[in-house]
């Protein structure tokens, strides 16, 4: 935004005269003119300026750091909501059931250095800012995180962080000192809406390249739908002796997005997802090479199981650019990041699978 260019200031001598003429003419009964308001503000600016960005990720980086050290969830709740507290207390989880084993996990490496920040222009709530961070010491690619304001008295809380796909080109956006706007779930006037953007990728995680959406979406470089894909291929092992069935569905909670200086909007979301593995012959074993799953199994913590169904539940978030309508637009995952969150068993419907 252009400065406000101020007049510069007149003599003292003409300011004099100025004041003079007016008095003659008010004697006079001449009426005064009045001078033109002046225009008024904007009523939306960007929501906040470097250095009190700076302030924000000092504070959610020391935040993580701590909570980091104790794995420890509640440490996360001044600086971080839902999902992103939901996954990485799913993450704490994981890496303690896992300590000590050949295939311990590590919590993904979060930091808020930044390298890109991005920011909303609203004279309402909430708020939001997106950052795409420096890359992590132990990482090859940065993180995109965002970050929302409730209400004027709530602090920026982190929501979602991805990693960016290898490659991947972020598109355009507005600098902080001009903003960009936020994207209703249901606009139109792009190829399509934020909530259809994180439903249709739902189904292309649940159908691959059969899904009635892939045609809408660039997944030649999409790595982390190709990996879900090889996952459940390899999972699929079952064979006469059970079953396997994987789906994703979009989540309740609200994506945030913003708007890109083309035209198009980035929606980050949260996606859930559920793995069940069914046996369906009476006394047969099915083993399930899922180191991860066998961690969090409720019963023995073995990869077979006799007597029941097992389902995995996982949490994913994923950024998504969509542009604008156009004949050859095509929707672009940014990033992704997909933590398993839980594992259950449950006695099938048939008695008869369960014996």
């Amino acid at each position: 935004m252009s400065p406000v260019r101020r007049p510069a200031a007149r003599p003292l001598a003409a300011v004099a005269s100025i004041l003079a003429a007016l008095m003659i003419l008010t004697g006079c009964g001449t009426p005064v003119p009045s001078p033109d308001p002046q225009p008024k503000a904007p009523e939306t600016m960007p929501v906040l300026d470097k250095p009190r960005i700076e302030r924000i990720l000092n504070d959610l980086g020391e935040t993580i750091d701590k909570a980091d050290e104790e794995k420890d969830a509640e440490l996360l709740q001044p600086r971080v909501a839902d999902p992103a507290l939901e996954i990485r207390a799913a993450e704490y989880s994981l890496a303690k059931a896992t300590d000590g084993g050949e295939d311990a996990y590590s919590p993904r490496t979060l930091i808020a250095d930044p390298q890109v920040r991005i920011v909303s222009v609203s004279d309402s709530w909430p708020r939001t800012m997106m950052v795409v961070t420096q890359i992590p010491d132990d990482e090859n690619v940065p993180l995109l995180l965002t970050l929302q304001q409730k209400d004027a008295r709530s602090p920026y809380k982190l929501h979602h962080w991805v990693r960016l796909l290898p490659g991947t080109e972020k598109p355009p956006t507005a600098v902080v000192a001009a903003g960009s706007e936020q994207v209703p779930a249901d606009a139109s006037g792009y190829l399509m809406n934020p909530k259809q953007a994180l439903q249709r990728y739902a189904d292309i995680l649940t159908n691959g390249s059969d899904s009635e959406y892939a045609d809408a979406f660039a997944l030649k470089d999409d790595e982390f739908s190709s990996a879900v894909a090889q996952e459940a291929e390899n999972l699929d092992t079952v064979g006469e002796a059970g079953t396997f069935e994987h789906k994703t569905t979009a989540a309740d909670s609200a994506p945030l997005t913003l708007a890109t200086e083309n035209g198009g909007y980035i929606v980050v979301g949260e996606l859930q997802a559920k793995q069940t593995f069914t046996k369906t012959i009476s006394g047969s074993e099915i083993t399930i090479s899922a180191p991860q799953v066998a961690a969090l199994d409720p019963e023995d913590g073995k990869l077979v199981y006799l007597e029941d169904s097992i389902n995995a539940a996982y949490e994913t978030m994923v950024a998504v650019y969509v542009p604008k309508k156009g004949d050859d637009a095509k929707a672009t995952v940014l990033g992704a990041e997909r933590v398993l969150a839980g594992v259950s068993r449950e006695c099938p419907r048939d008695p008869d699978r369960c014996s």
